[in-house]
């Protein structure tokens, strides 16, 4: 399964991801199954909090392709 998100608006990384989050501008967010516990935990979290769908099933590695950068991406939040 692929994802691609070149024709969504979205935000990569914790400080992004977590702000869009608290501000309920997330409409879904995509963490990497293999993430770090502090950020797997941080974000889980905040979405628990918040009501913000969380999917958990790509590597940080697919995540980065995914969106389009050259960089792993532990934590993807497409926005409203």
């Amino acid at each position: 399964m692929s994802k691609d998100f070149s024709s969504a608006t979205f935000v990569a990384g914790l400080k992004q991801s977590l702000k869009s989050i608290k501000s309920q501008k997330a409409k879904k967010v995509y963490l990497a199954a293999d993430a770090d516990f502090y950020i797997s935990s941080t974000i889980s979290d905040a979405c628990v909090e918040t009501g913000t769908d969380i999917e958990v099933s790509f590597s940080k590695s697919e995540l980065g392709k995914f969106c389009g950068i050259e960089v792993d991406a532990a934590v993807v939040a497409v926005l409203k």
